[in-house]
């Protein structure tokens, strides 16, 4: 194999792994440790180019978001956040990227579920444990006697895989450490996410994902399954990155509205501000129009204040025929003043 083509040099402790550059042959598991309520086995890669064990860490192409996503807090299947710390990856068979998922995971089931698998797993013990699928078949639980609205466009749920939100305990709460970046025009942000519900908010229906998991471990039961003699075993993914587009169905936030106003309240607060906006006008109407008269008037006074430009036109033509007219009268009232001056000197002296 072509140590060049085997990993994306994301750094030489932890390569980015495409699914045709996986060679089984070089998955690594540890023995079994049944000292938990569950048998653990950790899964390593032994990376040929760098001599060394890697995180089999892979990236799947872009996916939409069809069905599937982060369940709701239920109080009796999922009733707190840890709970609930998973999503639910469509594997729709009409995207390329959920094909290309899909086909990896049947190699996954094909190798892991194989009897040699088994065998160097459990020993003696290997005919008591049934390999448990990652790929969740969907079993159309509406079953075909539901009734069906031809106007309403059904739902389709995929087959999907489980993958696990990287989760840690801090205190009393679950604090996520699956690292979030957000794609928009403007480019990529990392979104802060330390709840699930963060997370939750971000994968939506509609929304696409990219995604970079790691195979994190080989569980089994130690008690066989409800209704069986069988004993389960299977592969934990767990979700390293999450890089997302935005759903484009989700809504505004509609907690945010509320009641618009009655036509009657609505009318009385126009009236009222109407009213508010008119009495400081009355208040200034004077130096108004002095600055600007131009400015509309009221209709009841229009017709007076129409009339006083008129007289005050009015006088102005009568004093201007007095002053045409008086000519003279104004020049004998002048030197009638003059000699009066003249006979007050006259008398001073």
């Amino acid at each position: 194999m072509d140590s060049k083509k085997q990993a994306s040099k994301t750094t030489e402790q932890n390569p980015v792994y495409r699914y045709k550059n996986i060679d089984f042959e070089n998955i690594l598991v540890s023995p079994l440790d049944e000292k938990g309520p569950q048998g653990i086995s950790y899964i390593n890669y032994d990376n040929q180019r760098l001599k060394t064990k890697t995180k089999v860490l892979l990236q799947t192409g872009q996916i939409e978001m069809t069905s599937g996503g982060i369940p709701p807090i239920h109080p009796q299947f999922w009733p707190t956040d840890d709970k609930r710390a998973f999503v639910n990856i469509p594997l729709d068979d009409k995207q390329e990227a959920c094909r290309d998922l899909r086909k990896h995971l049947e190699k996954v089931e094909a190798y892991f579920g194989s009897n040699e698998m088994r065998e160097k797993i459990f020993k003696g013990k290997a005919k008591q444990y049934q390999f448990s699928p990652c790929i969740k078949i969907n079993t159309n639980e509406d079953g075909d006697d539901a009734p069906v609205d031809p106007e309403k466009p059904k739902f389709v749920k995929h087959d999907s895989v489980k993958m696990k939100l990287n989760v840690i305990k801090d205190k009393e709460e679950w604090v996520n450490l699956t690292k979030l970046i957000k794609i928009t025009d403007d480019g990529k942000t990392q979104i802060v996410a330390k709840e699930v519900k963060d997370v939750a908010a971000a994968i939506t229906l509609r929304s696409k994902v990219r995604l970079l998991f790691t195979y994190n471990k080989l569980w089994a039961n130690k008690t066989a399954a409800p209704g069986s003699k069988m004993k389960l075993y299977g592969i934990g993914f767990k979700l390293m990155v999450v890089e997302y587009v935005p759903g484009i169905s989700k809504g505004p936030d509609l907690s945010q509205c509320d009641f618009i106003p009655d036509e009657s309240s609505e009318s009385n607060e126009e009236k009222d501000k109407e009213e508010s906006e008119e009495a400081p006008k009355k208040s200034k109407k004077g130096s108004e129009d002095e600055v600007s008269p131009k400015k509309p008037k009221k209709k009841t006074g229009s017709e007076e204040e129409e009339k006083k430009p008129k007289k005050k036109k009015k006088n102005a033509t009568e004093s201007e025929e007095e002053v045409t007219k008086k000519p003279k009268k104004g020049k004998k009232k002048a030197t009638e003043s003059e000699e009066e001056v003249v006979s007050v000197k006259t008398k001073k002296r």
